[in-house]
Order: structure tokens, then C-alpha cells, then sequence
């Protein structure tokens, strides 16, 4: 009850501070140069904290929890811990430089272990600011030898990550610092060239620093997560292939920050995102410091950001066939109306991403976008999903009830998937949504909503009316605006397109190269029925970068060309194929520089030139 006053005093002064709860980022954050002199000023905390803070990290790495070491300002002086959280709260704006200090941030446990100097510990909503809702962060202060606070110590994670032993490590751990941070004084040995990589070896984010030559002269344990080795003295020009495109944006005084880059990987990368500083550690000599973030890691990051709202739309539609530009066309023309869709086609044909791309070309597209598959939901749970409930409405009912989709979905569009397996008795309820607008949670009033429908099925609706499955009168009201989706076999032409656009975007998701693809494998590809339509072509694109071979496609067998047998296809290639592919493939990797592809082949420059011209080697589409 103690700590509940706490909470409650320092939500008062939040107010009182001017800090609102829907703030995501602190008030204050230090630029570079005073985030250095801040560091130097806390070396020995850094130096006395930097063995103790590996130890506990070691020993919870495995319950996704964040190690936060702040000043006696709470100025986050270094972080260690789980990638993938430590990427979430990096990205909230906790990193190195930032204060947690509560007029800069609101109620959070780092800042009130400084004001009440003794171990705290707060979840959820005890935060202040919403951004933290879903943390629970445990903290203790950090004493010098007169007793006087110098920093803390903090651990944070998701709520569901509670444990009741972390008060107690932690206590342990800050005692421990501070009889090391005594001996660490006595050295007087610190200088620039350590407080600085304490700091980077702490970020829970691969980063190295390269001198005013371009020689890595410090890096963290992570790096070897992106190069699978230590670049310990490697010159950056070897180990990004762009460094010269980074170099001369640094050059004009342009900021580099998570800027898509090839690298030298033994771990079968090939793209990274990389943010890079300027930093002074010698005045005399500029140094910078390379941040590197997993591609795949960043873009999972943000797919979860926003998965209420609709990401496709017509321009991300590929495809020549006459029909399916046509449908696109009628798909535009509607989708401003009210009117429900009822998309129709085989499983794999893409209905969610034309329902989606319906959304975004309307007036509703920055309005949510709600999908569920009927057919994915128990029959007793789908009625409170579509619906909601109300507190108290039947056993286990959550406090407060619960919104269903359609009011989830108010203001923009419910995607119903697989429609024909929502349960017959639900279907009157559907109908009445459609026809009254209204609905209706389990034991609740009905409430006014705005919401388009956009319906899905891969079933022929009118059999099942007609086998009674289905209610004439629902199919009717869903059945306005039919939209018919051709099946991948019907629309042939369009095969290597998909193809084409599947294997850059998955090689580039999977950060692994593409596989060139003969013009014999390509016929294949077309005269292959695709029964698991444009899925499964996906699927088969996947298994080839991740395989890195081409399966030999048996036409006695449809079911599923991806448990095919392990045969590999192997392609005849003459000599004036394989001599095009070399070139073609030096040009590419050195960005189509003829004096160093020439040096590289062993050739002269004019030799090369009438190659690329024999062979019709267009430069500006490798």
C-alpha cells in the first residue's frame, strides 16, 4: 500500500510537470558531444558496473529482460540485453543519453529509486506514460563510499516476464558495483580509449568504431551476429561494399541512419541496415561509429506496429492478364462504396491482399482494417470475437467486457474470411449487422457502427444455400459487389512476374541471394497447374533461396509441388552462357566499374566492353 502512494504522488507531479501520458519520447536527451563528456564524467561507474552487468545478463538473457545503467541524473549511460526487446526500447527512444528522470519522463522506477533512494519495482499502468504499459521495470539505487547516490541500476521486461527473485538480484548486484566501483577509483588509470567502448560493448545492438582510415579499432560481442567473426583491424571498404556511397554522405555532412548496405558476411547476408556517428575520441582525429540493425528483425519489428491497418494496395498487385487488370479496375471503381464485397476464389489467390488494397484505395484507408477467418475460430468462442461481451455476460467474462471485431473494426472495413464456415445460427446475427448497422455485444445494448464488410470465400456459396448450409438472405446481402479471383493456371502469362517479385522480396526478407532461373525451368514453371495458386508459388520461391538449388518439377504429382522429390534440376549451360553469367556477375559486384571488373576477369578494357556488348549485358538493371 506504501508503494501504491508512491506511484500516486509521482503521477501527481507528472501532471504538475506537464507530462502527458500519451508522450512517447523523454523531454530530454543529450547531442553527442555532451552524451561524451557525460560518459567520460562516468567512466569508472561504467568500467566498475561493465563485468557485473555481463554476469546478470547471462543469467536472465532467457527471460527477454533489458539492463538499464543510469547516473545519479538518470542519464542512461549503457544498455545490455535481449536483442529483440532491446531493439523495441531502443527504438521507444531509451538509449544511451536519455533521461529517465521524472520531469523528463513521468513515473517510472528508475526515477523514483532516485527520489526515494531504496529499491523499486513497478508494472503496467503504474507507469505514466501509456508507451510503458506493457513493462514491468525493477530498479536499485548505486551508492559511492559516502553513501550518495551515483547511478542505478535497472531491469526491465514485458509484464507477463514478472519474477520475485529480480528485487532481490538486483540488490545484489548493485552491492556488488559499488564495492567494485571503490576499487575502480583507486586505479586512476582510465582515459578516453575505454570509457568509450564500455559504453558501445553494453548496446544491445551490433556496432563497431573505424578510425579517421577506416580500421575497426573497437567492437561489441554482437557484431559476430552480422558478420559471423570479429573484424578486429579489418578496413570497413572490405567489409561494406557501399562504404564509399556512406563515405561521401558523411563527406557532404548528410546523416547516415538505417540505410540499406551489402556486407562481406560468412553467415549468408547479404543486406543490413547501418546507422553511423562522427565521434571525437582524439580531437586531433575524426572517428565513427557504426550501428548495424538485422533487416528481417527491423521489418518484423514493424509489421507488429500497426497490425490493425491495411499495408497493401493495388500498386503491389502484379500481374499483365487482361482479366486480372480488369479486376483491379472494378476493384478501384467500388471502393468508395458502402456496398459489401464478396471476393471469390480458390485458397491462394490472394482475397485478404485485394481486400486490403480495397481499404487503401478508399476514404476509410487511415481507418482500421479488422480481418478474421471464420473458419480459424471455435464455434464457441466466434460469437464473442465477432461480437464482444459485456462484464458478467457468462463465466470468466473478463472485467470491464470486451470489444469484438466489429467494433474494433467502427469507421473501417471487417475482413470475414472464409464467410461460408461462420456457424448457421450466427449468420442471422451477421445479417442484422448488415442490415440495421448496429451492433450488439454478448449481454449488452446495441450500439450504432460504421463498418464496411468485405467477405471472402473459397467455397461456392450458392451450392451451399443450396445444401442449406448457408442463408439464402445473408448471401444475397454479401453477394452485391462480387469480385471473382482467377486461379494462378488461368492467368499463365503472369507466372514469371510472380516469380520474379517473390524471389526479390523473400531473398531480401531472408537477407540471402537470389538464384538465377534458366529460360527452360521458366517454361516449367508456366505449364505447372499451381493448384495451391499463387501460396504455393511463394512457398516454392522460398524453398529455392533457402535451398539455394532448383527442384525438378514432376508433373505426375500436383498435389503440392513443394513434396516433390529432392532432384535437383541441372541446367546444360554452354560456354557462351557460362562466360555471360561471369561477366554479368563481376560487373554487378563491382557495381559496374569497367577498370576493376577488367582487372578482375583478367581481360582489357576494350575486350570487356565488346563482350557486354556481344552478350547484350545491360549495367543499369544489375
Amino acid at each position: 500500500m506504501m508503494l501504491r502512494k508512491i506511484v500516486e504522488e509521482s503521477h501527481n507531479r507528472s501532471i504538475e510537470f506537464g507530462i502527458s501520458p500519451e508522450q512517447k519520447y523523454s523531454n530530454r536527451i543529450l547531442e553527442k558531444d555532451e552524451l561524451i563528456k557525460r560518459l567520460k564524467k562516468s567512466s569508472d561507474l561504467i568500467l566498475a558496473s561493465e563485468k557485473i552487468i555481463n554476469k546478470l545478463y547471462n543469467e536472465i538473457k532467457d527471460t527477454h529482460f533489458l539492463a538499464v545503467l543510469t547516473d545519479e541524473k538518470g542519464c542512461v549511460l549503457s544498455i545490455i540485453g535481449d536483442e529483440q526487446i532491446g531493439e523495441i526500447v531502443f527504438n521507444m527512444g531509451i538509449h544511451p543519453g536519455v533521461f529517465m528522470d521524472e520531469k523528463s519522463i513521468g513515473t517510472n522506477a528508475i526515477a523514483l529509486t532516485l527520489i526515494e533512494d531504496k529499491p523499486i519495482q513497478l508494472h503496467g499502468d503504474e507507469h505514466f506514460i501509456e508507451a510503458f504499459h506493457d513493462m514491468t521495470c525493477s530498479c536499485v539505487p548505486i551508492h559511492d563510499e559516502s553513501n550518495v547516490i551515483i547511478g542505478t541500476l535497472d531491469l526491465s521486461g514485458y509484464s507477463y516476464s514478472i519474477h520475485t527473485h529480480i528485487i532481490g538480484t538486483l540488490i545484489a548486484a548493485g552491492y556488488a558495483i559499488e564495492k567494485n566501483y571503490e576499487l575502480t577509483r583507486l586505479q586512476n588509470s582510465i582515459n578516453n580509449q575505454y570509457y568509450l567502448p564500455s559504453c558501445f560493448y553494453t548496446i544491445p545492438i551490433p556496432a563497431f568504431i573505424i578510425d579517421h582510415d577506416g580500421f575497426v579499432i573497437f567492437n561489441n560481442d554482437r557484431i559476430r551476429t552480422i558478420f559471423g567473426y570479429v573484424p578486429e583491424k579489418m578496413n570497413v571498404y572490405n567489409l561494406i561494399s557501399d562504404w564509399h556511397k556512406i563515405q561521401g554522405r558523411l563527406a557532404d555532412g548528410l546523416n547516415v541512419e538505417d540505410v540499406e548496405v551489402k556486407i562481406d558476411s560468412k553467415l549468408n547476408r547479404v543486406k543490413i541496415f547501418i546507422s553511423v556517428y562522427r565521434v571525437n575520441m582524439n580531437p586531433d582525429e575524426a572517428n565513427y561509429v557504426c550501428y548495424f540493425k538485422d533487416i528481417e528483425l527491423k521489418r518484423k519489428n514493424e509489421d507488429n506496429v500497426n497490425n490493425s491497418r491495411a499495408t497493401y494496395t493495388f500498386d503491389k498487385l502484379i500481374g499483365e492478364n487482361n482479366h486480372f487488370l480488369r479486376t483491379i479496375e472494378f476493384a478501384k471503381k467500388i471502393s468508395n462504396s458502402k456496398s459489401t464485397v464478396l471476393l471469390i476464389g480458390e485458397s491462394g489467390t490472394g482475397k485478404e491482399i485485394f481486400a486490403q488494397s480495397i481499404q487503401n484505395y478508399s476514404k476509410r484507408k487511415n481507418q482500421p482494417f479488422i480481418a478474421i477467418n471464420c473458419g480459424a475460430i471455435p464455434e464457441n468462442l466466434i460469437e464473442s470475437e465477432l461480437f464482444g461481451y459485456e462484464e458478467g455476460a457468462f463465466t470468466g467474462a473478463a472485467k470491464g467486457g470486451r470489444k469484438g471485431k466489429f467494433e474494433l473494426a467502427d469507421g473501417g472495413t471487417i475482413f470475414l474470411d472464409e464467410i461460408g464456415e461462420l456457424p448457421y445460427e450466427l449468420q442471422n446475427r451477421l445479417l442484422r449487422v448488415i442490415e440495421e448497422e448496429t451492433v450488439s455485444r454478448i449481454g449488452g445494448t446495441e450500439k450504432i457502427i460504421d463498418v464496411r464488410i468485405i467477405a471472402a470465400s473459397n467455397k461456392d456459396l450458392k451450392e451451399e444455400v443450396e445444401k442449406k448450409r448457408f442463408r439464402k438472405d445473408l448471401y444475397y446481402r454479401l453477394n452485391v459487389l462480387p469480385i471473382y479471383l482467377l486461379p494462378l493456371r488461368e492467368r499463365k502469362e503472369d507466372i514469371p512476374l510472380l516469380f520474379d517479385y517473390y524471389q526479390n522480396k523473400i531473398s531480401n526478407r531472408l537477407n540471402k541471394k537470389q538464384i538465377e532461373i534458366p529460360d527452360e525451368y521458366y517454361d516449367k514453371l508456366i505449364q505447372y497447374p499451381w493448384p495451391g495458386n499463387i501460396r504455393e508459388l511463394q512457398n516454392f520461391v522460398e524453398l529455392i533461396i533457402n535451398t539455394e538449388a532448383l527442384p525438378d518439377i514432376d508433373f505426375n504429382h500436383t498435389e503440392n509441388l513443394i513434396s516433390l522429390n529432392n532432384n535437383v534440376y541441372e541446367e546444360e549451360l554452354s560456354l557462351v552462357k557460362v562466360e555471360k553469367r561471369q561477366i554479368a556477375k563481376i560487373l554487378k559486384k563491382y557495381d559496374c566499374n569497367i577498370t576493376l571488373a577488367a582487372l578482375v576477369l583478367g581481360i582489357a578494357r576494350n575486350t570487356l566492353y565488346r563482350k557486354i556488348e556481344n552478350h547484350k549485358i545491360d549495367c543499369s538493371k544489375l
